[in-house]
């Protein structure tokens, strides 16, 4: 028995795919596991990012690798097994449909001239059709791909995000995001408690009335935006998620302009002037100054003592603090809680962004961070662009976070 029997049989292309090729190969991939779903197929993000590397890494010009390769990845049990290779030559063998048109019946004319300028207009007619539903069917295309583009970006991992084009993409997503954050917090009512009476406006005002206070003038206080400090671990067990977070500060800093960036291991650097003022070399230049600093571990407690000696520490009572570090600190377990129980006293809100969250059965194993735990409002994980949505939306809030999901993943 042939090893391939039961496989669709494919065209061999000689040449390795070029890079539009291979983008629109991971679009089609998209609508592929799409469409594996709606054939009771359960394939979880993490699958579909392997896929996507696979696509990426290896020459598939050799389709029936592609079909190889995929179903030993996403088929779970026999039937889907056995199933696969139909539902595979389905959908990446069949044919597009072609818009049907039919033919209008012509009348019988009397004249040879009737007759033709019948058959003119019934021709123009039916091509005006055909152009209408090829129109209709490629922008309906064209929607497709680009919501399947936004769905790759949407959901792939930081640590895989090092194609230009997709960190082009993502950068795009992050002004977005932080351009709608920026517009919300914005749109906060003034708060009508303390106010009081503007007496000079109010005489002034007044006068049509013959000097009596009817209608009153008051001060208002002025509106105080929320303000970010975000403090960024670049240690090499955080590379790739802290130069992803990075890019986000960035967006943030030129929309919020007060937002402060820190990055540290062992030391701590303020890069919130280079972010404000686009100094890419800058950055890189510190960033190299911490890299030589590697081989001590990471830091943390120091790191957030350092804050506090500088004088950097905020005294605003809607400032939210945001640490991006897997919690892997050097520093005794007890030092971490002890930083972090001074800056809940001044902070709004304390969340802690660590990549290992991605993981649904991850629960905190290091000292520092579970004794940090009572004092942190939010665990959020940050591998996607969807987590950075979901601490987007919290810094909206109002009221303080309730700490419900940091002790779920401290259990």
């Amino acid at each position: 028995m042939n090893a391939t029997e039961g496989l669709c049989e494919q065209p061999e292309e000689t040449n390795g795919f070029g890079y539009e090729q291979l983008h629109n190969m991971q679009e089609k991939l998209v609508l592929f596991v799409r469409h594996l779903v709606e054939h009771g197929f359960h394939i979880d993000v993490d699958s579909q990012v392997i896929a996507q590397q696979l696509l990426a890494a290896n020459d598939f010009s050799v389709k029936l690798h592609l079909q190889h390769s995929l179903r030993t990845l996403l088929c779970k049990n026999n039937e889907q097994w056995r199933s696969f290779d139909q539902i595979y030559c389905d959908f990446w063998l069949r044919k597009p449909k072609m818009a049907m048109v039919k033919r209008s019946p012509q009348p019988a004319k009397t004249s040879i001239n009737a007759q033709q300028e019948g058959t003119s207009k019934n021709s123009k007619g039916q091509n005006a059709q055909a152009d209408s539903a090829k129109n209709e069917a490629g922008s309906s295309q064209s929607r497709a791909d680009v919501a399947s583009a936004d769905e790759v970006i949407d959901n792939i991992d930081f640590a895989f995000l090092d194609d230009e084009k997709m960190r082009i993409a993502f950068s795009e997503s992050c002004r977005q995001l932080i351009m709608s954050l920026a517009k919300k917090l914005r749109k906060t009512q003034h708060s009508s408690k303390g106010e009081r009476i503007d007496l000079r406006k109010s005489i002034q005002s007044n006068v049509k009335n013959g000097g009596n206070l009817i209608d009153l003038v008051w001060v208002r206080k002025p509106k105080v935006l929320p303000r970010f400090t975000l403090l960024i671990d670049v240690s090499r067990s955080m590379s790739g998620y802290s130069d992803a977070f990075l890019i986000y500060a960035l967006a943030m800093i030129k929309e919020l302009p007060e937002t402060r960036v820190f990055i540290f291991n062992t030391k701590l650097i303020d890069i919130s002037a280079a972010l404000r003022d686009n100094r890419v070399e800058k950055i890189k230049q510190q960033l190299d100054l911490l890299s030589k600093g590697w081989g001590g571990g990471t830091r943390i407690a120091y790191c957030i003592g350092l804050l506090r000696k500088r004088g950097l520490l905020s005294q605003r009572a809607n400032h939210h603090f945001i640490i991006h570090s897997d919690g892997l600190d050097t520093d005794p377990a007890e030092a971490l809680a002890g930083q972090l129980c001074i800056l809940k006293k001044q902070y709004k809100n304390i969340f802690w962004l660590s990549p290992l969250l991605k993981d649904m059965n991850y629960k905190v194993e290091t000292g520092a961070l579970k004794a940090a735990m009572p004092y942190i409002d939010k665990l959020l994980p940050v591998h996607n662009i969807n987590c950075l949505r979901e601490l987007t939306s919290l810094m909206t809030s109002r009221s303080s976070v309730v700490n419900s999901r940091s002790l779920s993943y401290a259990k």
